[in-house]
């Protein structure tokens, strides 16, 4: 049986020609989905590192991240890459996970990012992006965002 070479390239490039379709479509999947997921939504996360980490994401690409020990929200942006998550918060500062300055974009995979996430809650219901400042200085305790919400409410 005698194989064509020109057979062989012809079928190495459809094929990945349908593997590139397959993965852009896989990724546009996930970036549907998790859109659907943070925009206009707060979310909690937690980890012994960072401690409890409150989010706000607007719909338009804005986010107000409300940090362990800051003394203000920081106002930032979120965006998609694929089927990436990525931040950004334009201040001067090193973000404590990666080592990396804070205006660089930092990407990780959406449904790693939406399997951290152990709360979230339609609309922006800590006010994080009205505010310049957190009423309280937020522990690295674990915590609820129910709780958060009692606690901002009693210091109005």
């Amino acid at each position: 049986m005698r194989i064509d070479p020109a057979r062989i390239q012809k079928f190495s490039f459809a094929a990945l020609a349908l593997f590139s379709m397959t993965g852009g479509a896989i990724a546009q999947e996930a970036a549907a989905r998790g859109r659907a997921y943070f925009a206009g939504a707060t979310i909690r996360g937690y980890d012994p590192f960072h401690g409890t980490q409150v989010e706000y994401h607007v719909p338009n690409g804005n986010c107000y991240l409300w940090y362990p020990g800051n003394t203000v929200i920081l106002h930032g942006y979120w965006q998609f890459n694929g089927d990436d998550l990525c931040y950004r918060y334009p201040v001067s500062g090193i973000n404590p996970s990666t080592g990396e300055p804070g205006e660089k974009w930092s990407c990780r995979n959406v449904d790693s990012r939406m399997r951290r996430i152990r709360e979230r809650a339609p609309g922006d219901i800590l006010g994080l992006s009205r505010a310049s400042r957190p009423r309280f200085i937020l522990p690295k305790d674990e915590t609820t965002l129910a709780d958060l919400l009692r606690e901002v409410r009693s210091r109005r």
